[in-house]
């Protein structure tokens, strides 16, 4: 898959979520595990 593929994704799905500030987002990705796991559309269907 092309990177820039990937990333415009994530980019996306990071924007979904309500908080206003995408940098902060970026950032509490890299570091929080528990974040990137409740990221909108990356919940797994139950």
């Amino acid at each position: 898959m092309n990177l820039a593929i990937l990333r415009r994704f994530v980019l996306n799905l990071l924007k979904l979520d309500p908080t206003p500030r995408l940098r902060a987002k970026l950032k509490q990705a890299a570091w929080d595990d528990d974040f990137r796991r409740d990221v909108p559309g990356m919940r797994r269907a139950s």
